[in-house]
């Protein structure tokens, strides 16, 4: 066993505490978070040392790295047991500029094309980041 620093709470009082016992595993999506943005980020600055902008790179990244995270969920969908990239981190791997590869990765590869829910989560999410795209180039420009 090892011993785990755990916040107690007594009679509204927050505090810390050492205690003996076993450590949560760490919860899929804060994981597949991690490791999306990790390796958009790598991508990132692998392409800014190529003479890339930082926006042109963290773009192929995102991207790059949505279509894997819909490719593996693909993937893993198919065999029993193994783990899955949670749905709100394909949709904030979207949100967050890899819409083009989520919409693509949808198409090519017929991934969660036919849940109703995950569709409309994701047209909004895509809405409103066009939305916010127009806007910031209607003010730069104008």
């Amino acid at each position: 066993m090892l011993n785990v620093l755990r916040w107690t709470v007594k009679r509204g009082r927050a505090r810390r505490r050492w205690t003996v016992g076993r450590m949560r595993r760490a919860s899929p999506t804060v994981v597949h978070t991690v490791l999306l943005f990790g390796f958009a980020g790598g991508v990132a600055l692998w392409l800014r040392g190529l003479g890339w902008s930082w926006m042109l790179g963290y773009l192929c990244g995102i991207n790059a790295t949505t279509a894997l995270a819909y490719g593996y969920d693909k993937l893993a969908a198919k065999m029993a047991g193994a783990p899955r990239v949670p749905e709100r981190v394909l949709h904030l791997a979207a949100f967050a500029g890899g819409t083009p590869a989520a919409l693509v990765a949808q198409k090519v590869i017929r991934h969660k094309t036919s849940k109703t829910s995950f569709q409309v989560v994701f047209w909004i999410l895509a809405t409103v980041q066009l939305a916010l795209a127009v806007w910031l180039v209607a003010r730069h420009v104008g």
